[in-house]
């Protein structure tokens, strides 16, 4: 282009965007007439100091911006859309490039996984660019046709041949409107397109074919020939990942040998494949196939010798193995180690992986051809029925079988590593020889033959002979084998909670009063200690919304009528409710005991992390409702922090804690003795207007609260407010907990209003502060409530009129918008929301709504036994409040039976001589002398 000067080519939209043609070349901008293409008549342009082109992309006429190679021209007025459909060409390149990077990166990398998927996603990215709408006018270019030809290359090469094709066919589309059907490069993309079909119909049609022989229909015979062939086309091809393709063919043709018991013939196949992946070079190898292959290499090579020895047993071995050599067949169980060794070589010879579940080792309802587990017992006569078809317990001899030793309650949607990493741990944990511990499981032990049959012959409405009463089958192995592990896993929200199966076994577990432990794999136990203990994490609480949702009613079935007679037999005894709470006492007695293991497993235990360690196991005991056991905790970590010079900012720490708990077991003399020396250390390094010093004087002011003490109580409170007001401000949290703990002084005092008037200026805090829908405004709205409530019971100025009516009005709408708060925050089985659900119902007792405010505190009664269990505080505060519904009722016996067992929860958490506990049981005395008192009126009546 002679005498032309280039410019900067700069988009008008985004200065870094060269403008391109629509053929992807840059276009340069023209100032002189020596341009050879288009120029319109020299009449129209005679008095123009400027060449005019005619625009290809509008017609119109304008200074030019032109191409050479493509004789392509455009006008100023089509440069910003021209710069449009440039940015996405280079966006296209880009993405391209990126992929081709991370495609041969994932050859020599040991995440070649992680880079494949990037790469991916590059090309994803380029062909949803290509097929956009800004695009799509310019997609009929030769550059798009390039481009979706190099998309295609690589695409094969990700082993997506349909978008591979896909990307041909389109390209090849372009060329035919380009040069016509007969050009050369039409030809050549249909010979691409033809070959790589060839190539799916010569290699993976019989791949696919011999999968479909080898999973579905077991046709194994078939399915080695077709694996065979596939092999063959496959070492003939000359592309990079052959040698893992063909390393992948002779692993199937292994696993088909085994499967037709040619077991030297089949380890000589995979020993074949770890041959083709050690040769590759460095920077082809695959370290995941490599050890998928040599996994498999190892459990044909013991499945060898395995079945080798069995080939060698005599038939009288035989004969006495398939009668059960005297055992009670019946209680036969697999041993441990059979399970981690021989049992799972079997399931990777069978194609599957550790990582399978037990559904899809044996699925029942499968049309031809049986899973791992049946095949095992196929040829052999069962034991129990004489019937040819034995379960698989009955196949094992030696030491792989005993007298079940427990019998494990699982889920079949449990993957097999996870069963057996869980058995595995639980020997270790009880010190026992994997070798002769003996695991019962039902998907081995019950004949799956049987199973099959039975559920055949229902669909096809035969006859159901030899029935399995799974009933009988389970009741009787709980109650023989006498211990029950039940295997709880993902630990936060079992799947073991939400299958029926698993919770009848645990029913019949509680009702023989077998012994029942809960086990799981390491990685849970893992997951466990870091959701108990870590910063981030939320503890304990996800424990609480596990128990919460723990719903028998609920469970599942694969099979509709298992699940309905299941239901039918633990409706009848001991009821939904009462195995809810059962099952979650359990739970929380494990997390207990787990909590126990997470401290007796440490090591170090003299240094300033151990300390904190035992700071936050005191936290989850308190939160736990396990007072004694978080001020014992407490009181180590704050040992342990003095002997080892830790900063004293740590030890004031550790008295408030102490303090907070000693408040709760009514021992406030010692708390106020533990917040004063944290008190006189926060003043000692952060002064007298320290935030720190400031909440200590909080907490002085609960504990003299608790005393009775009010008016030293409000001080406190009040210098722990002016401090929060100049530091922190008028509108924060602090500040508005601080209003909150005034409230609660004045309410102890018997002044509701200003109780009324300080809740409120909390809640007015809060809003602003959290917002309307926060659950501490919630909380807020529950303190106003209450102090309302209190205002209608124990004002004698109150008259039965408008104003009672008025304060109960206020009182219910503020409990009303706390409880609609906690449903939407935390769920109607939340804690909180149960505490809230309990007051309103006092709320409606106290306004002679009896049946209303016994059905709401029965309903959080029964969230907080299944939360909480039923020794705990909030239990004992709600027991307490539906006594005295009933005492407003006129029901004194059914009060005194509420009132007593409050007292007995509150005298085995909180002591006899506790505050609370005292109140209960003198109102347990008062009814019970207001039942003698009408015991006696009646008797003189009836005189």
């Amino acid at each position: 282009m002679q005498g032309s000067e280039r410019s900067s080519c700069s988009s008008l939209l985004d200065p870094g965007i060269g403008l391109l043609c629509w053929e992807g070349h840059d276009l340069v901008a023209t100032s002189q007439s020596s341009h050879h293409h288009q120029v319109i008549p020299s009449s129209t342009s005679q008095d123009c100091e400027k060449p005019y082109f005619i625009c290809d992309v509008c017609n119109g006429t304008g200074s030019s911006w032109c191409c050479e190679p493509c004789d392509f021209d455009i006008c100023s007025a089509c440069e910003v859309r021209q710069s449009q459909f440039s940015s996405h060409l280079r966006k296209v390149q880009e993405c391209l490039e990126r992929g081709e990077k991370l495609l041969a990166a994932a050859s020599t990398s040991h995440s070649s996984c992680s880079n494949r998927q990037q790469a991916m996603e590059q090309f994803r990215a380029c062909i949803q660019t290509l097929d956009s709408n800004d695009i799509r006018p310019h997609n009929h270019t030769e550059f798009c046709a390039n481009k979706r030809l190099a998309l295609a290359e690589h695409l094969y090469a990700l082993e997506r041949r349909q978008d591979a094709q896909m990307q041909q066919e389109i390209a090849l589309e372009i060329y035919e409107n380009k040069y016509g059907q007969d050009h050369l490069k039409c030809q050549q993309v249909r010979a691409q397109i033809v070959a790589a079909l060839e190539q799916v119909n010569l290699v993976d049609v019989h791949f696919t074919n011999g999968n479909r022989l080898f999973y579905e229909t077991q046709g194994y015979d078939q399915a080695l020939e077709e694996y065979k062939a596939s092999l063959r086309l496959c070492e003939q091809q000359n592309r990079q990942q052959a040698a893992i393709v063909v390393a992948q063919r002779h692993c199937c043709i292994a696993r088909t040998l085994y499967q037709l018991k040619q077991y030297d013939h089949a380890v000589e196949a995979c020993q074949l494949a770890v041959a083709v992946l050690n040769v590759l070079p460095a920077e082809q190898q695959d370290p995941n196939a490599q050890r998928q292959v040599q996994k498999l290499h190892e459990s044909l090579l013991h499945l060898q010798t395995y079945n080798n020895n069995h080939l060698h047993k005599t038939e009288e071995d035989a004969r006495q193995a398939s009668s059960g050599g005297g055992r009670d067949t019946n209680l036969l169980g697999v041993s441990v180690s059979f399970l981690r060794t021989t049992f799972l070589a079997q399931v990777i010879a069978a194609g599957f992986t550790e990582h399978s579940r037990i559904n899809e080792l044996e699925d029942l309802d499968r049309k031809v051809g049986m899973g791992v587990i049946r095949q095992m017992g196929a040829n052999q006569v069962s034991p129990a029925d004489g019937e040819m078809g034995a379960s698989f317990v009955h196949c094992l001899r030696g030491n792989d079988v005993g007298r079940a030793n427990y019998m494990l309650s699982y889920s079949w949607s449990y993957s097999v590593g996870d069963i057996i990493r869980t058995l595995d741990q639980f020997c270790k944990q009880k010190d026992r020889d994997p070798n002769h511990t003996y695991i019962w499981l039902c998907c081995l032990c019950v004949n799956q033959h049987r199973v099959a049959e039975q559920a055949e012959n229902r669909k096809t409405g035969l006859p159901v002979l030899g029935k399995v009463d799974f009933f009988a089958e389970f009741g009787e192995r709980v109650t023989s084998i006498g211990h029950v592990i039940a295997m709880m896993t993902p630990w936060d929200q079992p799947l073991y909670l939400g299958r029926v199966w698993c919770l009848y076994e645990f029913h019949q577990a509680l009702q023989c009063k077998c012994q029942l432990s809960v086990a799981m794999p390491p990685t849970q136990i893992e997951k466990l200690k870091r959701d108990l203990l870590g910063q981030d994490s939320r503890g304990i609480s996800m424990l609480y919304e596990a128990l919460g949702n723990t719903r028998v009613q609920d469970a599942k079935a694969s099979v509709e009528s298992d699940r309905l007679a299941i239901l039918g037999i633990i409706q009848v005894s001991p009821g939904y409710t009462a195995l809810n709470h059962r099952v979650n006492e359990f739970l929380r007695t494990w997390v207990k005991g787990a909590i126990t293991e997470v401290v007796d497993s440490q090591t170090d235990t003299n240094d300033s992390a151990y300390a904190k360690f035992c700071t936050q196991i005191g936290h989850l005991w308190m939160e736990h409702g396990e007072l004694k056991e978080a001020l014992r905790q407490f009181r180590i970590a704050l040992a342990i922090t003095v002997s080892v010079g830790g900063s004293r900012e740590a030890a004031a720490a550790c008295h408030n804690d102490m303090g907070k708990v000693l408040v709760l077991l009514g021992k406030e003399d010692d708390a106020l003795r533990d917040h004063h020396r944290a008190l006189s250390i926060y003043q000692d390094l952060f002064g007298l207007n320290h935030v720190l010093t400031a909440s200590c004087h909080s907490l002085i002011g609960v504990a003299l609260c608790h005393k009775c003490h009010f008016d030293k109580a409000l001080d406190a409170h009040r210098q722990t407010l002016s401090v929060f007001e100049e530091k922190l401000g008028e509108f924060h949290e602090k500040t508005a907990e601080t209003h909150d703990n005034i409230g609660e002084v004045f309410r102890h005092q018997g002044n509701y209003d200003a109780a009324t008037k300080s809740h409120e200026k909390a809640l007015s805090i809060r809003k602003g502060v959290l917002g309307p829908d926060h659950v501490l405004t919630a909380a807020s709205h529950g303190n106003v409530g209450l102090a309302l409530m209190l205002k209608i019971v124990e004002d004698p100025l109150l008259c039965d009129g408008g104003d009672r009516e008025s304060y109960y009005s206020k009182a219910c709408e503020h409990h009303e918008r706390a409880l609609a708060i906690y449903e939407s925050a935390l769920g109607s089985n939340h804690v909180d929301y149960a505490k809230s659900l309990s007051r309103m119902g006092s709320l409606q007792s106290c306004m002679g709504n009896f049946e209303a405010a016994k059905e709401m505190i029965e309903s959080a009664l029964s969230i907080q036994e299944s939360v909480l269990g039923a020794r705990h505080v909030d239990t004992a505060e709600s027991y307490f409040k539906l006594g005295s519904a009933y005492y407003n009722a006129g029901d004194l016996a059914a009060s005194q039976r509420e009132f007593h067992r409050a007292h007995a929860i509150y005298v085995s958490t909180l002591g006899t001589w506790h505050q609370q506990t005292t109140t209960c049981r003198h109102y347990c005395e008062m009814v019970a002398k207001a039942g003698s008192l009408a015991k006696t009126s009646k008797s003189l009546g009836g005189k």
